[in-house]
Protein backbone atom coordinates (compact mmCIF):
# COMPACT_ATOMS: atom_id res chain seq x y z
CA UNK A 1 0.00 0.00 0.00
CA UNK A 2 1.48 3.30 -1.10
CA UNK A 3 1.05 6.26 1.25
CA UNK A 4 2.16 9.73 0.27
CA UNK A 5 4.68 11.34 2.58
CA UNK A 6 3.97 14.36 4.72
CA UNK A 7 6.28 16.40 2.51
CA UNK A 8 4.28 15.47 -0.60
CA UNK A 9 0.91 16.36 0.87
CA UNK A 10 1.95 19.57 2.65
CA UNK A 11 4.07 21.28 -0.02
CA UNK A 12 2.75 24.36 -1.84
CA UNK A 13 1.17 23.95 -5.25
CA UNK A 14 2.66 25.53 -8.36
CA UNK A 15 1.19 28.68 -9.92
CA UNK A 16 -0.23 26.58 -12.76
CA UNK A 17 -1.93 24.22 -10.32
CA UNK A 18 -3.41 27.11 -8.36
CA UNK A 19 -4.78 28.70 -11.53
CA UNK A 20 -6.12 25.33 -12.67
CA UNK A 21 -7.93 24.86 -9.37
CA UNK A 22 -9.50 28.32 -9.56
CA UNK A 23 -10.59 27.81 -13.17
CA UNK A 24 -12.99 25.10 -12.00
CA UNK A 25 -15.02 27.66 -10.06
CA UNK A 26 -15.00 30.01 -13.05
CA UNK A 27 -16.65 27.21 -15.04
CA UNK A 28 -19.08 26.47 -12.21
CA UNK A 29 -20.21 30.09 -11.88
CA UNK A 30 -20.89 30.41 -15.59
CA UNK A 31 -23.83 28.12 -14.71
CA UNK A 32 -24.53 28.87 -11.05
CA UNK A 33 -24.58 32.68 -11.27
CA UNK A 34 -27.27 32.95 -13.99
CA UNK A 35 -29.37 30.21 -12.40
CA UNK A 36 -29.35 32.20 -9.15
CA UNK A 37 -29.94 35.66 -10.61
CA UNK A 38 -31.45 35.37 -14.09
CA UNK A 39 -33.33 32.06 -14.29
CA UNK A 40 -36.25 33.47 -12.22
CA UNK A 41 -36.50 36.43 -14.60
CA UNK A 42 -36.30 34.18 -17.69
CA UNK A 43 -39.05 31.81 -16.60
CA UNK A 44 -41.35 34.35 -14.94
CA UNK A 45 -40.64 37.43 -17.05
CA UNK A 46 -39.94 35.94 -20.50
CA UNK A 47 -41.63 32.52 -20.53
CA UNK A 48 -44.55 33.71 -18.36
CA UNK A 49 -44.69 31.17 -15.50
CA UNK A 50 -46.06 32.67 -12.27
CA UNK A 51 -43.50 33.00 -9.42
CA UNK A 52 -45.34 30.65 -7.05
CA UNK A 53 -45.45 27.84 -9.62
CA UNK A 54 -41.87 28.46 -10.72
CA UNK A 55 -40.50 28.42 -7.16
CA UNK A 56 -42.39 25.22 -6.34
CA UNK A 57 -40.84 23.46 -9.35
CA UNK A 58 -37.34 24.66 -8.38
CA UNK A 59 -37.82 23.65 -4.75
CA UNK A 60 -38.95 20.14 -5.68
CA UNK A 61 -36.03 19.76 -8.08
CA UNK A 62 -33.52 20.94 -5.49
CA UNK A 63 -34.79 18.29 -3.08
CA UNK A 64 -34.06 15.65 -5.71
CA UNK A 65 -30.65 17.19 -6.26
CA UNK A 66 -29.89 17.03 -2.55
CA UNK A 67 -30.34 13.27 -2.61
CA UNK A 68 -28.14 13.02 -5.69
CA UNK A 69 -25.36 14.83 -3.82
CA UNK A 70 -25.20 12.10 -1.19
CA UNK A 71 -25.06 9.39 -3.86
CA UNK A 72 -22.27 11.29 -5.61
CA UNK A 73 -20.32 11.56 -2.38
CA UNK A 74 -20.41 7.78 -1.91
CA UNK A 75 -19.34 7.31 -5.55
CA UNK A 76 -16.33 9.58 -5.09
CA UNK A 77 -15.22 7.72 -1.98
CA UNK A 78 -15.47 4.45 -3.93
CA UNK A 79 -13.77 5.68 -7.11
CA UNK A 80 -10.33 4.21 -7.76
CA UNK A 81 -8.63 5.56 -10.89
CA UNK A 82 -5.12 6.51 -12.02
CA UNK A 83 -6.50 10.08 -12.21
CA UNK A 84 -7.74 9.92 -8.61
CA UNK A 85 -11.20 10.04 -7.08
CA UNK A 86 -12.58 13.36 -8.31
CA UNK A 87 -10.94 14.37 -11.59
CA UNK A 88 -12.41 11.56 -13.74
CA UNK A 89 -15.93 12.71 -12.92
CA UNK A 90 -15.19 16.31 -13.93
CA UNK A 91 -13.79 15.20 -17.29
CA UNK A 92 -16.69 12.85 -18.02
CA UNK A 93 -19.58 15.07 -17.05
CA UNK A 94 -18.67 18.67 -17.95
CA UNK A 95 -19.91 18.48 -21.57
CA UNK A 96 -23.41 17.07 -20.84
CA UNK A 97 -23.65 19.55 -17.94
CA UNK A 98 -22.95 22.48 -20.27
CA UNK A 99 -25.41 21.20 -22.90
CA UNK A 100 -28.25 20.82 -20.41
CA UNK A 101 -27.57 24.28 -18.95
CA UNK A 102 -28.00 25.77 -22.43
CA UNK A 103 -31.27 23.85 -22.90
CA UNK A 104 -32.49 25.26 -19.58
CA UNK A 105 -32.50 28.73 -21.20
CA UNK A 106 -33.95 27.49 -24.50
CA UNK A 107 -37.70 27.00 -23.98
CA UNK A 108 -39.35 26.77 -27.43
CA UNK A 109 -41.79 29.61 -28.01
CA UNK A 110 -44.38 27.10 -29.32
CA UNK A 111 -44.84 25.60 -25.86
CA UNK A 112 -47.63 26.81 -23.63
CA UNK A 113 -47.35 27.23 -19.86
CA UNK A 114 -47.85 23.50 -19.18
CA UNK A 115 -45.24 22.54 -21.76
CA UNK A 116 -42.84 25.18 -20.40
CA UNK A 117 -43.22 23.82 -16.88
CA UNK A 118 -42.42 20.31 -18.14
CA UNK A 119 -39.41 21.69 -20.04
CA UNK A 120 -38.21 23.44 -16.87
CA UNK A 121 -38.56 20.27 -14.80
CA UNK A 122 -36.69 18.09 -17.28
CA UNK A 123 -33.84 20.45 -18.15
CA UNK A 124 -33.36 21.78 -14.61
CA UNK A 125 -33.13 18.29 -13.15
CA UNK A 126 -30.75 17.11 -15.86
CA UNK A 127 -28.57 20.19 -15.47
CA UNK A 128 -28.66 20.55 -11.67
CA UNK A 129 -29.65 17.17 -10.22
CA UNK A 130 -27.65 14.89 -12.51
CA UNK A 131 -24.78 16.62 -14.27
CA UNK A 132 -24.04 19.57 -11.96
CA UNK A 133 -23.83 17.13 -9.06
CA UNK A 134 -21.54 14.84 -11.07
CA UNK A 135 -19.14 17.72 -11.76
CA UNK A 136 -19.28 20.08 -8.80
CA UNK A 137 -19.25 17.61 -5.91
CA UNK A 138 -16.00 16.13 -7.29
CA UNK A 139 -14.65 19.64 -7.83
CA UNK A 140 -15.48 20.66 -4.27
CA UNK A 141 -13.77 17.49 -3.00
CA UNK A 142 -10.52 18.42 -4.74
CA UNK A 143 -9.46 20.88 -2.04
CA UNK A 144 -9.21 18.03 0.47
CA UNK A 145 -7.45 15.77 -2.05
CA UNK A 146 -4.76 17.96 -3.61
CA UNK A 147 -3.11 19.28 -0.44
CA UNK A 148 -3.06 18.84 3.34
CA UNK A 149 -1.47 22.22 4.02
CA UNK A 150 -3.98 24.48 5.83
CA UNK A 151 -2.30 27.70 4.66
CA UNK A 152 -2.30 26.44 1.07
CA UNK A 153 -6.02 25.73 1.41
CA UNK A 154 -6.58 29.31 2.48
CA UNK A 155 -4.69 30.52 -0.60
CA UNK A 156 -6.65 28.16 -2.86
CA UNK A 157 -9.94 29.30 -1.35
CA UNK A 158 -8.94 32.88 -2.15
CA UNK A 159 -7.94 31.96 -5.72
CA UNK A 160 -11.16 30.01 -6.18
CA UNK A 161 -13.21 33.04 -5.20
CA UNK A 162 -11.20 35.29 -7.56
CA UNK A 163 -12.31 33.08 -10.43
CA UNK A 164 -15.86 32.80 -9.06
CA UNK A 165 -16.27 36.58 -8.79
CA UNK A 166 -14.72 37.00 -12.25
CA UNK A 167 -17.32 34.63 -13.74
CA UNK A 168 -20.10 36.43 -11.87
CA UNK A 169 -18.89 39.73 -13.35
CA UNK A 170 -19.01 38.21 -16.82
CA UNK A 171 -22.58 37.06 -16.20
CA UNK A 172 -23.68 40.37 -14.65
CA UNK A 173 -22.30 42.64 -17.35
CA UNK A 174 -22.54 40.51 -20.49
CA UNK A 175 -25.63 38.30 -20.24
CA UNK A 176 -28.43 40.79 -20.85
CA UNK A 177 -26.28 42.67 -23.35
CA UNK A 178 -25.63 39.45 -25.28
CA UNK A 179 -29.32 38.56 -25.13
CA UNK A 180 -30.23 41.94 -26.63
CA UNK A 181 -27.37 41.68 -29.18
CA UNK A 182 -28.52 38.29 -30.44
CA UNK A 183 -32.27 38.76 -30.05
CA UNK A 184 -32.91 42.51 -30.18
CA UNK A 185 -34.76 42.50 -26.84
CA UNK A 186 -34.61 40.60 -23.53
CA UNK A 187 -38.02 39.06 -24.30
CA UNK A 188 -36.70 37.26 -27.43
CA UNK A 189 -35.90 33.66 -26.46
CA UNK A 190 -33.35 32.94 -29.18
CA UNK A 191 -31.09 35.63 -27.71
CA UNK A 192 -30.98 33.75 -24.41
CA UNK A 193 -30.12 30.46 -26.13
CA UNK A 194 -27.24 31.97 -28.12
CA UNK A 195 -25.82 33.81 -25.10
CA UNK A 196 -25.79 30.68 -22.95
CA UNK A 197 -24.29 28.61 -25.76
CA UNK A 198 -21.21 30.83 -25.49
CA UNK A 199 -21.10 30.36 -21.72
CA UNK A 200 -21.51 26.59 -22.14
CA UNK A 201 -18.49 26.30 -24.44
CA UNK A 202 -16.38 28.41 -22.09
CA UNK A 203 -17.34 26.29 -19.08
CA UNK A 204 -16.23 23.06 -20.75
CA UNK A 205 -12.83 24.54 -21.61
CA UNK A 206 -12.28 25.75 -18.05
CA UNK A 207 -13.40 22.47 -16.46
CA UNK A 208 -11.03 20.48 -18.67
CA UNK A 209 -8.15 22.84 -17.89
CA UNK A 210 -8.87 22.39 -14.18
CA UNK A 211 -9.00 18.60 -14.19
CA UNK A 212 -6.11 18.23 -16.60
CA UNK A 213 -3.60 20.25 -14.58
CA UNK A 214 -4.15 18.99 -11.02
CA UNK A 215 -2.88 15.90 -9.26
CA UNK A 216 -4.60 14.25 -6.32
CA UNK A 217 -1.94 13.67 -3.68
CA UNK A 218 -3.37 10.61 -1.95
CA UNK A 219 -2.78 7.16 -3.36
CA UNK A 220 -5.69 5.46 -5.10
CA UNK A 221 -4.70 2.29 -3.24
CA UNK A 222 -5.05 3.92 0.16
CA UNK A 223 -8.22 3.36 2.22
CA UNK A 224 -9.95 0.21 0.91
CA UNK A 225 -12.60 -0.21 3.62
CA UNK A 226 -15.63 1.88 2.68
CA UNK A 227 -17.68 3.58 5.41
CA UNK A 228 -21.27 2.50 6.03
CA UNK A 229 -24.17 4.94 6.14
CA UNK A 230 -24.33 4.52 9.92
CA UNK A 231 -20.62 5.32 10.26
CA UNK A 232 -21.06 8.36 8.03
CA UNK A 233 -23.99 9.77 10.01
CA UNK A 234 -22.13 9.22 13.28
CA UNK A 235 -19.02 10.92 11.94
CA UNK A 236 -20.82 14.00 10.60
CA UNK A 237 -23.13 14.41 13.58
CA UNK A 238 -20.09 14.50 15.89
CA UNK A 239 -18.01 16.84 13.72
CA UNK A 240 -18.81 20.17 15.39
CA UNK A 241 -16.90 22.41 12.99
CA UNK A 242 -18.38 20.71 9.92
CA UNK A 243 -21.87 21.37 11.33
CA UNK A 244 -21.14 25.04 12.09
CA UNK A 245 -19.58 25.82 8.69
CA UNK A 246 -22.35 23.96 6.89
CA UNK A 247 -25.05 25.87 8.76
CA UNK A 248 -23.34 29.21 8.11
CA UNK A 249 -23.10 28.53 4.40
CA UNK A 250 -26.69 27.28 4.18
CA UNK A 251 -27.82 30.63 5.60
CA UNK A 252 -25.37 32.43 3.29
CA UNK A 253 -26.70 30.78 0.14
CA UNK A 254 -30.35 31.00 1.18
CA UNK A 255 -30.26 34.73 1.83
CA UNK A 256 -28.15 35.45 -1.25
CA UNK A 257 -30.36 33.34 -3.54
CA UNK A 258 -33.53 35.05 -2.35
CA UNK A 259 -31.93 38.44 -2.86
CA UNK A 260 -30.49 37.54 -6.27
CA UNK A 261 -33.85 36.22 -7.47
CA UNK A 262 -35.25 39.73 -7.08
CA UNK A 263 -32.20 41.73 -8.25
CA UNK A 264 -33.22 42.07 -11.90
CA UNK A 265 -36.79 42.92 -10.88
CA UNK A 266 -35.52 45.55 -8.41
CA UNK A 267 -33.65 47.20 -11.28
CA UNK A 268 -36.61 46.89 -13.66
CA UNK A 269 -39.47 48.03 -11.43
CA UNK A 270 -37.99 50.11 -8.59
CA UNK A 271 -35.03 51.70 -10.39
CA UNK A 272 -36.94 51.64 -13.72
CA UNK A 273 -34.02 50.36 -15.82
CA UNK A 274 -33.41 46.61 -16.08
CA UNK A 275 -29.85 47.18 -17.35
CA UNK A 276 -28.98 48.61 -13.91
CA UNK A 277 -29.00 44.96 -12.81
CA UNK A 278 -25.40 44.92 -14.08
CA UNK A 279 -24.40 47.58 -11.58
CA UNK A 280 -26.38 46.16 -8.69
CA UNK A 281 -24.45 42.90 -8.99
CA UNK A 282 -21.29 44.29 -10.54
CA UNK A 283 -20.59 46.72 -7.69
CA UNK A 284 -20.44 43.82 -5.24
CA UNK A 285 -18.40 41.65 -7.57
CA UNK A 286 -15.85 44.37 -8.43
CA UNK A 287 -15.36 45.07 -4.72
CA UNK A 288 -15.09 41.39 -3.92
CA UNK A 289 -12.56 40.83 -6.68
CA UNK A 290 -10.47 43.77 -5.46
CA UNK A 291 -10.53 42.34 -1.94
CA UNK A 292 -9.54 38.88 -3.16
CA UNK A 293 -6.65 40.19 -5.24
CA UNK A 294 -5.33 43.01 -3.08
CA UNK A 295 -6.47 42.64 0.53
CA UNK A 296 -7.13 39.01 1.34
CA UNK A 297 -3.60 37.73 0.48
CA UNK A 298 -2.22 40.21 3.04
CA UNK A 299 -4.76 39.20 5.68
CA UNK A 300 -3.89 35.51 5.19
CA UNK A 301 -0.30 36.24 6.19
CA UNK A 302 -1.37 37.52 9.61
CA UNK A 303 -4.75 36.06 10.51
CA UNK A 304 -6.41 32.66 10.57
CA UNK A 305 -9.10 31.64 8.09
CA UNK A 306 -11.65 31.68 10.91
CA UNK A 307 -10.92 35.30 11.91
CA UNK A 308 -11.16 36.41 8.29
CA UNK A 309 -14.44 34.49 8.01
CA UNK A 310 -15.84 36.47 10.97
CA UNK A 311 -14.56 39.77 9.55
CA UNK A 312 -16.23 39.01 6.23
CA UNK A 313 -19.57 38.43 7.90
CA UNK A 314 -19.24 41.71 9.78
CA UNK A 315 -18.71 43.53 6.47
CA UNK A 316 -21.77 41.78 5.01
CA UNK A 317 -23.95 42.99 7.90
CA UNK A 318 -22.74 46.58 7.47
CA UNK A 319 -23.21 46.47 3.70
CA UNK A 320 -26.73 45.05 3.90
CA UNK A 321 -27.69 47.69 6.45
CA UNK A 322 -26.28 50.49 4.29
CA UNK A 323 -28.20 49.23 1.24
CA UNK A 324 -31.45 49.24 3.26
CA UNK A 325 -30.89 52.76 4.55
CA UNK A 326 -30.10 54.21 1.11
CA UNK A 327 -32.26 51.96 -1.06
CA UNK A 328 -33.94 54.69 -3.10
CA UNK A 329 -30.91 55.40 -5.28
CA UNK A 330 -28.61 53.19 -7.31
CA UNK A 331 -25.64 54.88 -5.65
CA UNK A 332 -26.77 54.05 -2.13
CA UNK A 333 -27.45 50.41 -2.95
CA UNK A 334 -24.16 50.06 -4.82
CA UNK A 335 -22.30 51.52 -1.83
CA UNK A 336 -23.87 48.89 0.39
CA UNK A 337 -23.18 46.21 -2.20
CA UNK A 338 -19.50 47.16 -2.23
CA UNK A 339 -19.28 46.29 1.47
CA UNK A 340 -21.36 43.15 0.93
CA UNK A 341 -19.06 42.14 -1.92
CA UNK A 342 -16.01 42.50 0.31
CA UNK A 343 -17.71 40.50 3.03
CA UNK A 344 -18.94 37.77 0.68
CA UNK A 345 -15.50 37.34 -0.84
CA UNK A 346 -13.94 36.81 2.59
CA UNK A 347 -16.73 34.51 3.77
CA UNK A 348 -16.78 32.38 0.64
CA UNK A 349 -13.01 32.11 0.26
CA UNK A 350 -12.44 31.01 3.84
CA UNK A 351 -15.43 28.66 3.98
CA UNK A 352 -13.87 26.27 1.47
CA UNK A 353 -10.70 25.94 3.52
CA UNK A 354 -12.56 25.66 6.83
CA UNK A 355 -14.75 22.90 5.41
CA UNK A 356 -11.71 20.98 4.15
CA UNK A 357 -10.00 21.45 7.53
CA UNK A 358 -13.03 20.01 9.33
CA UNK A 359 -12.83 16.85 7.18
CA UNK A 360 -9.06 16.36 7.41
CA UNK A 361 -8.21 17.55 10.93
CA UNK A 362 -5.75 15.37 12.91
CA UNK A 363 -7.51 12.21 14.03
CA UNK A 364 -10.28 12.38 11.40
CA UNK A 365 -10.98 9.54 8.96
CA UNK A 366 -10.17 10.37 5.32
CA UNK A 367 -12.75 7.89 4.08
CA UNK A 368 -15.38 10.60 4.68
CA UNK A 369 -13.93 13.37 2.46
CA UNK A 370 -16.26 12.71 -0.47
CA UNK A 371 -19.41 12.08 1.53
CA UNK A 372 -18.61 14.97 3.90
CA UNK A 373 -18.38 17.33 0.94
CA UNK A 374 -21.55 15.84 -0.58
CA UNK A 375 -23.47 16.11 2.69
CA UNK A 376 -22.48 19.79 2.86
CA UNK A 377 -23.83 20.28 -0.67
CA UNK A 378 -26.94 18.29 0.31
CA UNK A 379 -27.68 20.80 3.06
CA UNK A 380 -27.08 23.71 0.68
CA UNK A 381 -29.66 22.35 -1.76
CA UNK A 382 -32.19 21.78 1.01
CA UNK A 383 -31.62 25.40 2.00
CA UNK A 384 -31.95 26.53 -1.62
CA UNK A 385 -35.25 24.64 -1.91
CA UNK A 386 -36.57 26.50 1.11
CA UNK A 387 -35.24 29.78 -0.31
CA UNK A 388 -37.02 29.20 -3.63
CA UNK A 389 -40.32 28.61 -1.84
CA UNK A 390 -39.86 31.71 0.35
CA UNK A 391 -39.12 33.89 -2.69
CA UNK A 392 -41.98 32.52 -4.78
CA UNK A 393 -44.53 32.76 -2.01
CA UNK A 394 -43.42 36.27 -1.06
CA UNK A 395 -43.79 37.46 -4.66
CA UNK A 396 -47.16 35.74 -5.08
CA UNK A 397 -48.41 37.13 -1.76
CA UNK A 398 -47.36 40.60 -2.94
CA UNK A 399 -49.39 40.16 -6.11
CA UNK A 400 -46.51 40.10 -8.59
CA UNK A 401 -47.73 39.62 -12.20
CA UNK A 402 -45.33 37.91 -14.62
CA UNK A 403 -44.28 39.94 -17.68
CA UNK A 404 -46.33 42.97 -16.59
CA UNK A 405 -45.16 46.45 -17.61
CA UNK A 406 -45.77 47.73 -14.07
CA UNK A 407 -46.46 46.19 -10.67
CA UNK A 408 -48.74 47.01 -7.74
CA UNK A 409 -47.49 48.71 -4.58
CA UNK A 410 -47.63 45.43 -2.68
CA UNK A 411 -45.64 43.65 -5.40
CA UNK A 412 -42.98 46.36 -5.28
CA UNK A 413 -42.87 45.96 -1.51
CA UNK A 414 -42.32 42.20 -1.93
CA UNK A 415 -39.43 42.85 -4.33
CA UNK A 416 -37.89 45.31 -1.87
CA UNK A 417 -38.20 42.91 1.09
CA UNK A 418 -36.72 39.95 -0.77
CA UNK A 419 -33.89 41.93 -2.32
CA UNK A 420 -32.80 44.04 0.66
CA UNK A 421 -34.06 42.80 4.02
CA UNK A 422 -33.66 39.03 3.75
CA UNK A 423 -29.91 39.29 3.17
CA UNK A 424 -29.56 41.62 6.17
CA UNK A 425 -31.27 39.11 8.45
CA UNK A 426 -29.23 36.25 6.96
CA UNK A 427 -25.91 38.06 7.50
CA UNK A 428 -26.70 38.68 11.17
CA UNK A 429 -27.63 35.02 11.74
CA UNK A 430 -24.43 33.83 10.04
CA UNK A 431 -22.28 36.03 12.25
CA UNK A 432 -23.94 34.72 15.40
CA UNK A 433 -23.63 31.09 14.25
CA UNK A 434 -19.98 31.45 13.29
CA UNK A 435 -19.10 32.41 16.86
CA UNK A 436 -19.78 28.78 17.85
CA UNK A 437 -16.91 27.48 15.67
CA UNK A 438 -14.13 25.80 17.67
CA UNK A 439 -10.64 26.90 16.62
CA UNK A 440 -7.44 25.07 17.50
CA UNK A 441 -6.54 27.85 19.91
CA UNK A 442 -9.92 27.58 21.62
CA UNK A 443 -9.73 23.81 21.85
CA UNK A 444 -6.31 23.90 23.46
CA UNK A 445 -7.64 26.04 26.32
CA UNK A 446 -10.65 23.82 27.07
Amino acid sequence: MKVMSSTDTHKSLSARERIAYGSGDFACNLHYAPISSLLPMYYTGVVGIQPGLYSSMIAASNLLGAGADVIMGFLIDRTRSPLGRARPWIMRMCIPFALCSVLLFSVPSSLGITGSVIWLLITYNLARTVFSTSVNIPYSSLLSLITDDERERGILGNIRMVFAFSAQLVISFLTLRLVVFFGGDISVRSGWTKAFSIFGILSVLFYLFCAGNLKEKHSVNQERRFPSLRDTLHYLSHNRNWIIISLCMVLFHMSNNISQSSAAYYAQYLLEDVQLFSWLNGSAQFAGLFCLLGVLPLLLRRYSKYRIFLLGNAFSVLGALLAVLFSKTIYGICAGNVLKGIGSSMTGAMAFGLLADSLTAPGTDRRFIGIGTAAYSFLLKIGNSIAAVIWGQAMSFGGFVSAAASQSVSALYAIRITYLFVILAGSILILLTALLYRTNERSSHE
